[in-house]
């Protein structure tokens, strides 16, 4: 499913900007520390549909590098209205996390299965949802923006599609040039402060930082906004302009970790700490 994963040195041959090339090569050579959970050889204590995989779809639009996201339905009952990348749990028959994110894409805003115009980089290492998932962000290389055009939501699940910049998850201030912000004081933004919010919250019996972006939405946040952070830094090779982690919170791969071993205890049990299978809908966050 997909267009295999594009090697470092086909990069030089796509109808790119240098500014996205250079991100997609920041992006394809970064090492991370972090182990990869894989869908094909799931870890045996681990049911698969405790697995899931989202897509980070980079394109370039009027010299800004953007990432393509969506507004889930007011109507779901779980997290309505949120923002969240194209993705969702794993099923046994895509194979990788790859196959995993392009069939959710494909099922939420009809992107093309095998677009030629859409080039797979690589997975980054997994995050833990609210729900205890291991997600495993794939990122891809959108080549055509015509490609944007045929994008459809899937009614019921997806209310918008948009975009973001990416450099907007480094200095949130950027966006105050966008026209189309969403109004403070208003159900979109509710925060005080202009751009970026956060909190702290327990999670694993530790603080995590939930991060709140304001966007041309409703706020980007928990689990989209934490691996689109990761992404940003990594593609543009700088760093945050503001305290990324809260004092003592876990690293994410403790937290893999830790679902890991819960799930070793739970294992014949068919009961994994917190809801049960049939209960996480989803992978995000809030």
């Amino acid at each position: 499913m997909g267009s295999p994963k594009i090697p470092v040195e086909g990069l030089d041959s796509l109808p790119i900007s240098p500014a996205l090339r250079e991100c997609a090569r920041n992006l394809k050579t970064h090492v991370f520390a972090e182990p990869e959970v894989s869908i094909a050889k799931p870890p045996p204590q681990l049911p698969i549909g405790r697995l899931g995989a989202v897509l980070i779809l980079l394109y370039e639009r009027e010299g800004i590098i953007r990432v393509l996201l969506t507004t889930r339905s007011k109507n779901l009952r779980s997290h309505p209205g949120q923002v969240a990348l194209p993705g969702g749990k794993s099923d046994p028959a895509d194979g990788t996390p790859f196959g995993t994110a392009l069939r959710e894409a494909n099922e939420e805003v009809n992107l093309p299965l095998d677009s030629p115009h859409v080039h797979l980089l690589r997975t980054l290492p997994p995050f833990a949802s609210l729900y205890k998932i291991i997600v495993t962000p794939v990122v891809a290389l959108l080549s055509d923006l015509s490609v944007l055009e045929t994008l459809v939501p899937n009614e019921g699940e997806v209310d918008d599609i948009f975009d973001h910049p990416l450099e907007a998850f480094l200095d949130p201030s950027i966006m105050g040039l966008d026209p189309k912000l969403s109004k403070r004081n208003t159900p979109q933004w509710v925060y005080p402060e202009e751009f970026h919010n956060f909190s702290d919250n327990p999670y694993n019996g530790h603080p995590y930082r939930n991060h709140r972006f304001r966007s041309t939405s409703t706020p980007i946040k928990g689990l989209t906004s934490s691996i689109l952070i990761l992404v940003a830094e990594t593609a543009l090779g700088r760093l945050v302009k503001f305290e990324k982690f809260s004092e003592n919170q876990l690293p994410k791969d403790k937290d893999i970790q830790i679902i890991l071993e819960e799930a070793a205890m739970r294992t014949g049990t068919h009961q994994i700490d917190g809801p049960s299978e049939s209960q996480t809908p989803d992978i995000a966050i809030s």
